[in-house]
Formats: C-alpha cells, sequence, structure tokens
C-alpha cells in the first residue's frame, strides 16, 4: 500500500521534496540501479498529476503532462544501505517555475510509481494544494 503525503506547490516558484522510499517493513528501497527522467522504456519512476483519478494528466501549454523531475540523492549516516545515490531509496521531486506557473489553481492529486524492470509498483500518493501566484517576478 503506498504512503500517503499531501503537499503544497507554490504557482510561479520551483518546487522540490526530498522523501525517502521504504518497503512496508521499514526497509530502504534501493533506487540506485534505476535510469530517471528518461524517455520511454528508460523510465523507472513516474508521477504523473491529475484532478481526479479518472480524468486526463495535467498539461503544460505545449500540450505535454506535467510530471515531477527526480534526483536521487547520496546516502546518509544512518541509512541501513549504503552506496551510490539513490541505494537508501533518497530522492527529490522537483518542478521548476517555469512549468509550476502552468498548474491550474485547483486541488490535485498525484501518485508515483516506481519499477524494477518487470513490475510497477505504487509507492506515494496524495494531494497537491496549489498556492495561486499573485505577484509576478520580472
Amino acid at each position: 500500500m503506498a504512503a500517503k503525503y499531501n503537499i503544497t506547490i507554490e504557482q510561479g516558484a520551483d518546487f522540490s521534496l526530498d522523501i525517502q522510499l521504504k518497503n512496508a517493513d521499514g526497509s530502504e528501497i534501493d533506487i540506485s540501479g534505476l535510469s530517471v527522467n528518461g524517455a520511454g522504456n528508460a523510465d523507472y519512476l513516474k508521477a504523473f498529476i491529475k484532478r481526479t483519478p479518472e480524468t486526463d494528466n495535467i498539461k503544460d501549454s505545449g500540450n505535454n503532462d506535467i510530471t515531477f523531475k527526480f534526483e536521487k540523492l547520496a546516502v546518509e549516516s544512518g541509512d541501513t544501505n549504503t552506496g551510490s545515490a539513490g541505494a537508501s531509496g533518497r530522492l527529490r521531486l522537483k518542478m521548476a517555475d517555469t512549468i509550476t506557473k502552468q498548474l491550474p489553481p485547483d486541488n490535485l492529486k498525484y501518485d508515483l510509481f516506481r519499477s524494477d524492470g518487470t513490475s510497477w509498483f505504487k509507492d506515494l500518493e496524495g494531494n497537491i494544494t496549489i498556492a495561486e501566484q499573485i505577484s509576478v517576478p520580472a
């Protein structure tokens, strides 16, 4: 069962959220070998944004799906798994200000899926509150 985590994204500002993926028993999920931010089959992490599960993905001005970018993070002291970035399941979800400014001022939903190359696993889900942009930076 996926963990639930609700987030707030400020429209027009860079967004990042650091998480650590763990199994139900609390053990860290090693994602060091996963390709992230690839295209097609090379992409083993996906996190789409929708208004409801039944609606289409939220699109940008170019009609592309708006999704999070991923960055595998270094192992920290106290982690059980050691090794290269992502070995202990540490991950950063990111979105540039040019993308967040295109998010509608709605309550949205997201989920994060991970593949081991054979099966897909739903690791995280939640609601997204969009904090509307009032001032427009120059």
